[in-house]
C-alpha cells in the first residue's frame, strides 16, 4: 500500500509492519549506511542548521498554511523551537480538555507560548462526553485502539475545517536505552498515516522522525535512560520511576541540541485526571481502561515497537554515541 505523503523524508523509515497490528511488533528500519552517521556534526550550529533544514523539507509536505499541535510537553516544544529557528509561521493549537482534566499541560503550554511570543489556539473538548459517545465510532474509522490517539484526532478535525493546508505534531527521536536504541512508534503512534490517508490530508505526526539527521543527530547527544536501578516487580511504582529517568534524559538531550525546552514539574500524559474520574465513578481504578482501552485493542491490535539495525549500522552508532555523547 502507498500513501500520497512522504511521512518521512524522501520514505527514509520504513514502517511496512504497520498494517498488521496484531503482529508482536510494529518494526522500524532504515537503510542508511557509514556515510550518512560519518556526515553527522554535533556541534550547535549544526544541529540548529540540521533542524532548520528538517522544517524546510516538512514544509513541502505541509503547504502552505501549516499548524503545528503543540501539548506543551517536551517533545512539542522542541517542535515549535525548529520551527521559530526556521522562521515559520505557523497556526499552533492547544487542546483543553473541560473540568481542568489536563491542565497540568495546558498550563505549562501556555506558560511557554506566553516566554516565546507564541499565540494559541485553544480548541476547548468535553472530554467525557467525546469518550463515551463518540470513541468507538472513530475507533472504527480509523482502526485504532488509543483513546489518546482519537481524541488528538478530533483536534486535527478541528485544524482541518479551521482551513489549514497539513498538520505536524512532535514524535520523539530515537535514543539509548539500557537495552538498544528505540523508542521506534508502536502501531498505534502510526495510526496517524491511516488518519491522513481517510482524509486524504497530510499528517506529519512525528517531526522529529522526519528528518534523519535531526533524528540521529539529536539522539546521539541524548544521554542513555539508565533504568535498571529500578528494576523489579512490575508495578504502577517501578513504571513511574522509570518512565522520570527517561524524561529527564530527554530534558539533557534537548538541553545538549541547543533545544531550551523547560520541564515540567512532573511529566503526566494528560489522561490522569480523567483516569481518576473514571475510576471514582465507578468505583474500579481499572475502569478508563476496561472501558475505553482493552476492547479497543482486542478489537483493533496494539503491536508494540521495535526498531530493527543491521549489525554495520549498531557499530557505527555507538561508536558516534560514545564519541559525541559518553566523552563529552
Amino acid at each position: 500500500m502507498s500513501y500520497p505523503f512522504e511521512y518521512f523524508r524522501d520514505n527514509w523509515l520504513k514502517y511496512d509492519d504497520i498494517l498488521n497490528p496484531f503482529a508482536h511488533y510494529a518494526t522500524s528500519r532504515f537503510e542508511l549506511g557509514d556515510e550518512f552517521f560519518e556526515s553527522l556534526r554535533f556541534d550547535k550550529e549544526s544541529l540548529r542548521n540540521y533542524r532548520i533544514d528538517a522544517v524546510q523539507s516538512a514544509m513541502t509536505v505541509l503547504g502552505d498554511r501549516p499548524a503545528l499541535c503543540f501539548s506543551g510537553g517536551i517533545d512539542s516544544q522542541a517542535m515549535l523551537l525548529s520551527f521559530l529557528e526556521a522562521g515559520i509561521d505557523c497556526e499552533v493549537f492547544l487542546m483543553r480538555f473541560n473540568k481542568d482534566f489536563n491542565s497540568m499541560d495546558t498550563d505549562h503550554a501556555m506558560l511557554f507560548a506566553k516566554q516565546h511570543g507564541i499565540e494559541l489556539k485553544i480548541f476547548d473538548i468535553d472530554i467525557v462526553r467525546y469518550l463515551t459517545f463518540d470513541l468507538y465510532n472513530d475507533a472504527d474509522l480509523y482502526q485504532c485502539s488509543s483513546p489518546q490517539f482519537l481524541t488528538h484526532y478530533k483536534l486535527y478535525d478541528h485544524i482541518r475545517e479551521y482551513g489549514c493546508t497539513g498538520i505536524a505534531a512532535a514524535g520523539n527521536v530515537f535514543s539509548k536505552f539500557i537495552d538498544g536504541w528505540g523508542a521506534a512508534p508502536s502501531a498505534t503512534q502510526y495510526n496517524y498515516i491511516k488518519y491522513s490517508e481517510v482524509h486524504n490530508f497530510p499528517v506529519i505526526g512525528s517531526f522529529l522522525l522526519h528528518d534523519p539527521k535531526v533524528c540521529w543527530s539529536h539522539g546521539l547527544v541524548t544521554p542513555m535512560a539508565d533504568v535498571s536501578s529500578v528494576t523489579g516487580p512490575n508495578s504502577e511504582t517501578h513504571y513511574l520511576t522509570a518512565y522520570q529517568i527517561r524524561y529527564l534524559s530527554k530534558v539533557a538531550g534537548y538541553h545538549n541540541a541547543g533545544l531550551e525546552v523547560i520541564p515540567q514539574e512532573t511529566k503526566y500524559t494528560g489522561f490522569e485526571k480523567l483516569k481518576d474520574f473514571f475510576a471514582q465513578k465507578f468505583s474500579n481504578g481499572w475502569a478508563f481502561e476496561n472501558q475505553f482501552r482493552h476492547p479497543l485493542e482486542k478489537k483493533y491490535g496494539k503491536a508494540a515497537s521495535k526498531l530493527i539495525l543491521t549489525e554495520q549500522q549498531l557499530a557505527m552508532i555507538e561508536n558516534l554515541y560514545s564519541k559525541n555523547f559518553v566523552s563529552s
